[in-house]
Parts: structure tokens; C-alpha cells; sequence
């Protein structure tokens, strides 16, 4: 009967000193996974790829932009896929450099701040994410853009 009180005891002690630590790395885990998402979004901009980007952003979610006459612009993701989608005038690649300046998320959910630096534009984005079915999605963005002095 010792032995078994014991070995619960044991079990529970073995149990809460690792159950922190297994806590503790699934932020880590999502915060990774949140990086990776937005990486992949960075990744799929730049090569102008509609098809990578619709799995990467639902249909129906809105983005919002602050217009350079400081009013508030909503666009769709087919009104976005024209605007990025590669045209006789301009085939390849975004000339473009995306970076994660800060993520913050909590359970399913995150916030992710960017910065996409083009060559005439500096593009500052505010992106939600959610976790849905185990993947990390974006699920709106706000941003607003400046131009690049000359």
C-alpha cells in the first residue's frame, strides 16, 4: 500500500514539474507557426502567387487600408488579387523585402506587425490570424502605405 501512495505521489510530483514546461512551449510552438504563416504570405507576395495566397487568406475576409487622403479603403481579396496579380507591364516578382516586427498571440489567435519595403513604397501592416482546423490563417489586415523620398 506504500508503495502505491508512493508511486501516485511520485507520479504527481514527475507530473506538475514537466506540465510547466509543456505549458510553456506552445506558445513558442504557435509563435513559430504564426512567423511561418506570415513568412509564407511574405513569400507568396512577393512571387505574385494568387493560388498560394487564397490558401493562406480566406475569400471572404476584407482587407482595410488608411488611403493617402486619410480615409478608410476596404478591399476585397479579388480586388486585391488584381492589384498584385502580374500584368504585361510588370511580369515578375515583387521587388520587395517583408519583415515581422513584432507577434504577439494569444490561444487561437495572433497579431502580427510588418513592414513590406518595395522600391517607391513602404507598406506598414497590422495582421490578425486565427488558428483554424490546426493552421494558422490570416484572417484581416490593416495597413497603410508611404512613399519613399526620391
Amino acid at each position: 500500500m506504500r508503495v502505491r501512495i508512493l508511486a501516485a505521489l511520485m507520479a504527481v510530483v514527475v507530473a506538475g514539474f514537466f506540465a510547466p514546461r509543456a505549458a510553456a512551449l506552445a506558445p513558442d510552438d504557435d509563435e513559430a507557426a504564426v512567423r511561418q504563416a506570415v513568412e509564407a504570405y511574405f513569400d507568396a507576395l512577393k512571387r505574385r502567387d494568387i493560388e498560394t495566397l487564397k490558401k493562406l487568406i480566406p475569400a471572404e475576409i476584407i482587407f482595410y487600408s488608411i488611403t493617402r487622403e486619410r480615409k478608410l479603403d476596404s478591399m476585397t481579396q479579388e480586388r486585391w488579387h488584381g492589384l498584385i496579380r502580374p500584368t504585361e507591364q510588370s511580369p515578375g516578382p515583387y521587388e520587395m523585402t517583408g519583415s515581422i516586427l513584432s507577434v504577439d498571440v494569444t490561444g487561437n489567435t495572433a497579431a502580427v506587425k510588418s513592414v513590406i519595403e518595395m522600391p517607391r513604397v513602404i507598406f506598414q501592416e497590422y495582421i490578425a490570424l486565427a488558428k483554424i482546423e490546426g493552421h494558422w490563417r490570416i484572417v484581416n489586415k490593416v495597413f497603410t502605405l508611404k512613399s519613399k523620398p526620391r
